[in-house]
């Protein structure tokens, strides 16, 4: 009830969960659509495919605004901590609430898009795999952040919304984090975008299973 009736989570739920597949659904439209594609495969920067992977993890980065209510910090996070869970049980459970939001929404965004404009097959499982992967990486950053550097004081859905490290990383952190994806990779992603898509695949599940690792003997406890 507290998550929901707040305007403030409501809004950040809406732009982050649903705007991806409202931009997707927009294609429907002949005039979007067709504008969409002349860019895609008009200009000259980046291969057609490669640059809708690199849309789509942009898209995923986007989505990661939404999960910020499911942090570890605010003065109700006590309640949690008093419970009989290991440090990585909270951890995971609280990046588990976030994904059961996002996930569902990005396999909509994702089979919306794959329909409309029916992209080379070979890119298909990164366009899935990648994005999924990037929506985990991002908020289980953001839970680190949380988790380390957490402030115990704030009592309402804004003050989370304004001041957290979840909602810091996921408006910076994000961008920060796409921005170093396109400009490291620019020469593998004009000469062989397929192999690039995977590359960026391969290294953001590497850092979703090393975040994983981490959180093993996680002390999440503070005093």
């Amino acid at each position: 009830k507290l998550y929901w009736d707040n305007s403030t989570v409501a809004m950040n739920t809406f732009f982050g969960a649903l705007m991806p597949l409202i931009l997707c659904l927009l294609l429907l439209v002949p005039v979007i659509h067709d504008g969409f594609t002349d860019f895609l495969y008009g200009q000259e920067y980046v291969p057609p495919y490669a640059a809708l992977f690199l849309i789509l993890l942009s898209l995923a980065g986007i989505m990661n605004v939404a999960g910020y209510s499911f942090s570890l910090e605010g003065k109700s996070a006590y309640l949690t901590y008093t419970l009989p869970l290991t440090g990585r049980m909270i951890f995971l459970g609280k990046l588990l609430a976030s994904l059961v939001l996002l996930i569902p929404t990005y396999i909509l965004t994702f089979l919306v898009s794959m329909a409309i404009l029916s992209p080379d097959p070979r890119y298909m499982p990164l366009y899935f795999i990648g994005p999924v992967a990037y929506i985990i990486f991002n908020n289980a950053v953001g839970l680190l952040f949380d988790w380390k550097y957490a402030n115990y004081t704030w009592t309402t859905p804004q003050e989370f919304a304004k001041n957290s490290k979840q909602a810091f990383f996921s408006s910076f952190g994000s961008l920060a984090v796409s921005v170093l994806i396109i400009f490291v990779g620019m020469t593998i992603m004009t000469a062989y975008p397929l192999l690039y898509a995977g590359i960026i695949t391969g290294l953001l599940i590497i850092a979703d299973i090393i975040i994983f690792l981490l959180t093993k003997n996680l002390k999440i406890y503070h005093y």
